[in-house]
């Protein structure tokens, strides 16, 4: 997605924190069930790389809904981790 948007490759300075997961099944159809995982986590990295994770979503099967996040509304402290 990113080389998509920027045309180049990503930075290689990214790391996600998993804090909570576990798995979650929903319907998406009547009578048509998906596994997923619903994750607790911070991400850090490039800010151009975390707006494409924001807007396009982390993960695989995104064109389906999946990948998309939530910013925690409690917390508003954005950290960036130093180099």
């Amino acid at each position: 997605k990113y080389v998509l948007l920027y045309g180049k490759k990503s930075p290689d300075d990214f790391e996600v924190k998993v804090f909570k997961a576990r798995p979650k099944r929903f319907e998406v159809k009547p009578g048509i069930f998906q596994r997923a995982w619903h994750l607790v986590f911070k991400a850090y990295g490039d800010e151009d790389l975390m707006r494409v994770g924001y807007q396009a979503g982390f993960g695989e099967k995104n064109s389906l809904g999946f990948g998309m996040v939530k910013v925690d509304g409690r917390r508003r402290k954005w950290r960036r981790k130093l180099r």
